[in-house]
């Protein structure tokens, strides 16, 4: 008898030793749930535990990217906020007599227009409308700047418009030899090459709908010929 009582005793020491053992091991690694958010915390970000994705958190603000950039890929510093509105719609801009309009060659132009050249000249000019171009006036005068491999000297000129317009026009005029980026005369009318001489007329306009770029360009006599109709399309814009 005191053989089988001494060996029931030793049984449930080891039981009770057993049951301490397994209440330190740790839990069971795996995926984590947020789970349904408690009552009175609807709409707001769940918990992020380690090793989770807090894009799948139910509530949780977007992860990287630019949420400013307007749903173009690879948003840039600079990019207008969206509640600065996405610029004038393409009603906004009328065309002066004599402009051809075209459809856009790529689907960053809102609008196109071609510019019939002077006598003597081999090519058109070229009239292009953004609303969604990334970075501030200075950027994008700078990368238009940028675009030319020689600049003829004393044809680089900046000037900065507020008067009679609602917001801001900041003009660029620049003349010299087009070395860089997208061609301003890609697919324009007839033969030739490239002019040897290649003039630009180009404003960011700083509007209270939002802001709008529109960029011409063509060898020197037929932007000679458009530059009046060229300033009052930007100015006429701008005051709308």
């Amino acid at each position: 008898m005191r053989i089988a009582a001494a060996a029931l005793a030793a049984a449930a020491a080891a039981a009770a030793l057993a049951a301490g053992c397994s209440k330190e091991e740790p839990a069971a690694t795996g995926p984590v749930s947020a789970g349904p958010p408690p009552a009175g915390m609807a709409g707001r970000p769940g918990p992020v535990r380690p090793g989770m994705d807090p894009s799948t958190v139910p509530g949780h603000p977007p992860v990287g990217g630019n949420p400013h950039a307007g749903g173009m890929p690879g948003g840039m510093p600079g990019a207008v906020p969206a509640a600065a509105g996405a610029g004038p719609a393409a009603d906004h801009f009328k065309p002066p007599e004599g402009w051809q309009s075209e459809a856009p060659s790529s689907n960053m132009r809102l609008l196109q227009y071609r510019l019939p050249r002077a006598d003597g000249e081999n090519q058109d000019a070229e009239v292009a409308v953004f609303t969604r171009i990334m970075g501030s006036a200075k950027e994008n005068i700078d990368r238009w700047r940028g675009q030319f491999s020689e600049v003829v000297q004393g044809k680089d000129k900046v000037e900065t418009l507020t008067e009679g317009v609602k917001g801001t026009v900041h003009f660029l005029d620049i003349s010299g030899k087009f070395g860089g980026g997208m061609s301003p005369m890609a697919g324009a009318h007839g033969a030739g090459g490239a002019p040897t001489e290649t003039r630009m007329i180009a404003a960011v306009v700083e509007h209270p709908s939002g802001p709008f770029y529109v960029k011409v360009s063509g060898p020197p006599a037929t932007m000679g010929r458009w530059e009046e109709s060229i300033r009052k399309f930007i100015i006429d814009a701008a005051s709308r």
